[in-house]
């Protein structure tokens, strides 16, 4: 358990912090509002996107164990002790499953540490999800192969829930399909004994889940990701990238051996840098021969071939844009079957079978070619790397001889084996520095808003607009700024739609505004927003920033420039900004498209002023206008809340109150508490009907899926707790690796000099 932790231990021995990249950018700020807003159930957040239902972001959802770290403990320390447990978890998880079907206890703590230290759970630090999701997946597996009948179904259940609270959609499902698999292919009992533990197991994960996943398939459908958009290229690994998971750091690094990180987000230490230890790549390597005749070795032979054909995005090709990024994101499956053939070729090494052994001295030859050639002939910034590489690969082939020489110097090779793993993983990922970095950096992001925070809230309730884009987006809500950007892959459509990056989203997901159209005087998209403060970084260019200063030079213009009052920020004011509501006087009919061409300015025909008039794709109420006898009408904010808007307003006819928040589904609204019907108007925004007089209008967030959701988990949770109490099964012992099923053929025993090993008493001498 020490070792497993020991990353994280390292990140601090050396002064680095755990909250690289996705930790601190997008994990932190929303678990820490979502926690601060606990008790209001929907979890609307009104600070970034203009708007974001937060309850259906399924990272930050809370439903996971591990989510609770970060209610009752401080942030980064939150971060850092799941840095260290989940490591654990996944390092102890695949240890017992590897004794349960076989493996020595050398061999188990070998694939346990090349799991837990190397691999998927090693380059995937910044993204909790994702290593929640792997590190359940031995026990998984642990509970098909040890457990039957209602005790399998429901601890089955348990870890399927687990997987898929942990947030990551993509990760989830490829972890859920990997444990459904095995569990249909292995334990005890028929197909049809298996097929019906499965299903049952999923379906009751599934319903248990159904508050995280419920709100998200609705959120995904009004995302960015509906409009066939993906904020980011899809990383997959080439043939040219193979050798990197591997060879050592082959892929670039952070620290002090290899000096730089893969610039490429395509096959990047990220991405591509699962690699599970020399050694464990050696043991993997020698349990290849056994897949023709071990059932359970040739399964995990074949996940690690079609993982890899699966990562290059051959799936993609094949059927087009999947809109779910990250096809290298299969290497999960390879650093699970690779850990499971890295114990089981281990202890086919101990056997001393000849075979075995010409077979990795084959791989080493070619791997040092390889690493020789990155020495001498290019001369890179790998250099150091494929030198350190190629004493690692002489270090590993000097150890193997011991492995096979006799009894009384085995244990301690097998030590030094264990120990050379361990050290090679631990200064591998330390180097890539995956999840340190430099003390400070949390607070380093809520410095870069704090100043503009402090401006902004002299405007009550104005958004604000960063350029260029800014990681520290999600911090935002913790400093009381509203922002019309965000750092999350699911934006909401409207979003992107009104800042008219409907032709080309780009980086829409992570804060980017590109058009500079939207400067204009023509162009409504920012005002209807309620953007009343630009802050474009000095010394970083702009496009969007260039344009609104130079509207600002002309007289009378739309924007002014205030005094330089942030350093190294120039702030602007937009006189056109929209309030949070306002009465308009009558609505114009026009189609989808020619709405965003409106606000944009892009129309022929009439111009568009939201101060008067709404845009909608259908007609709406009594009258296409108001009495132009009536007067403007008032309207007071009353309260403004994360999920209850409370208005006071007053006018002498009936009219359409606009407003500038969006019309997401769950949003409704009530006039002196009688519901009303509210209308999509401008793009996205809310409008409702107010009758003449004085009258109360409030908006409030109770989406249909809240009830539905916590009912059916609730029937889920009850249904396992009446099959726990028919519970009569017993615990089955270990199994072999080598003992047939319904997918092996048996296999006469034999005597060898190596007898501590269940997984090789069966081989033939």
């Amino acid at each position: 358990m020490l070792v497993a932790s020991a990353p994280v231990l390292l990140e601090w021995a050396s002064g680095l912090e755990h909250t690289a990249s996705d930790i601190a950018r997008y994990f932190l700020p929303n678990l820490d509002w979502r926690w601060q807003h606990a008790g209001a159930p929907a979890a609307w957040n009104p600070w970034v996107f203009g708007g974001y239902p937060m309850g259906a972001d399924p990272q930050v959802a809370g439903l996971h164990p591990f989510d609770w770290l970060y209610r009752w403990i401080p942030l980064r320390l939150a971060a850092v002790i799941e840095g260290a447990i989940c490591p654990v978890a996944a390092a102890v998880g695949m240890r017992l499953y590897l004794r349960q079907i076989g493996c020595s206890r050398a061999a188990a703590l070998l694939g346990a540490a090349a799991f837990a230290l190397g691999g998927f759970m090693g380059s995937r630090g910044p993204h909790l999800g994702l290593r929640r999701a792997a590190a359940a997946i031995p026990w998984g597996l642990l509970v098909v192969e040890r457990f039957s009948a209602a005790r399998r179904v429901v601890l089955m259940a348990l870890v399927l829930w687990a997987i898929l609270v942990a947030g990551h959609p993509q990760g989830s499902l490829l972890a859920v399909f990997l444990v459904s698999v095995y569990g249909l292919s292995f334990g005890q009992g028929g197909l049809w004994a298996r097929m019906t533990a499965v299903s049952s197991a999923c379906i009751l994960a599934g319903a248990l889940s159904a508050p995280l996943w419920l709100p998200a398939a609705e959120l995904l459908l009004e995302s960015t990701r509906a409009l066939g958009s993906n904020p980011f290229p899809n990383p997959v690994v080439g043939i040219r990238d193979l050798y990197r998971l591997i060879v050592p750091l082959a892929a670039g690094g952070g620290g002090a051996l290899s000096g730089t990180v893969a610039p490429s987000i395509l096959c990047s230490a990220v991405e591509c840098g699962v690699y599970p230890g020399m050694v464990a790549v050696v043991g993997a390597i020698a349990a290849v021969p056994l897949a023709i005749r071990f059932g359970r070795v040739g399964f995990w032979v074949a996940v690690a071939l079609v993982s890899l054909v699966l990562a290059t995005g051959v799936l993609e090709a094949l059927l087009g844009t999947l809109r779910v990024r990250g096809s290298t994101r299969f290497l999960m499956w390879w650093s699970v079957a690779v850990s499971v053939l890295a114990g089981s070729g281990f202890d086919r090494l101990r056997a001393k079978e000849q075979g075995a052994r010409a077979l990795i001295a084959a791989i080493f030859a070619g791997l040092a070619v390889i690493l020789v050639w990155h020495l001498f002939v290019r001369r890179g910034v790998f250099s150091v790397t494929a030198a350190a590489g190629v004493t690692l690969i002489a270090s590993c082939a000097a150890l193997l001889l011991v492995v096979g020489a006799s009894e009384r110097a085995r244990p301690r090779a097998i030590g030094l084996v264990i120990v050379l793993l361990v050290a090679d993983l631990l200064f591998t990922n330390h180097d890539l520095s995956l999840t340190g970095v430099r003390r400070g950096t949390v607070d380093d992001l809520q410095t870069s808003l704090a100043p503009i925070a402090r401006i902004a809230k002299q405007s009550d309730r104005s958004r604000v607009l960063v350029l260029p884009m800014t990681f520290a987006a999600n911090w935002a809500p913790n400093l009381g700024l509203r922002l019309v950007q965000g750092y999350n892959p699911l934006v909401p459509a409207p979003t992107a739609l009104v800042l008219d990056q409907q032709y080309g989203i780009g980086l829409d997901g992570v804060g980017a505004v590109t058009e500079p159209g939207l400067a204009g005087v023509d162009d409504h998209a920012l005002d209807l927003l309620r953007v009343g403060l630009v802050a474009v970084r000095s010394g970083v260019y702009s496009e969007v920033g260039e344009a609104i200063a130079e509207s600002a030079r002309e007289p009378d213009a739309r924007w002014e420039r205030l005094p330089d009052l942030v350093d190294g920020v120039v702030l602007y004011r937009n006189r056109r900004s929209r309030p949070a509501a306002w009465f308009v006087d009558g609505v114009r009919v026009v189609g989808s498209q020619e709405i965003y061409d409106a606000i944009h300015g892009r129309i022929a025909e009439g111009t568009f002023d939201p101060r008067h008039e709404v845009l909608s794709t259908q007609e709406i109420g009594p009258t296409a206008f108001a009495d132009q006898s009536c007067s403007r009408g008032r309207v007071d904010v009353v309260g403004y809340g994360s999920d209850e808007i409370i208005l006071d307003v007053g006018t002498d006819c009936a009219r359409f109150l606009a407003t500038s928040e969006w019309n997401y589904p769950g949003w409704g609204a009530w006039v002196d508490g009688r519901a009303v019907e509210v209308h999509t108007v401008n793009g996205g925004f809310r409008a409702v009907l107010v009758p003449a007089g004085s009258r109360r209008v409030v908006f409030r967030f109770e989406p249909t899926w809240t009830t539905f959701a916590r009912v059916l988990a609730f029937a889920a949770a009850l249904a396992l707790l009446a099959m726990v109490g028919t519970i009569r099964a017993r615990i089955l012992p270990n199994r072999p690796l080598s003992a047939p099923s319904s997918m092996e053929q048996p296999v006469s025993s034999g005597s060898l000099e190596s007898p501590e090993s269940a997984a090789v008493k069966e081989l033939p001498k």
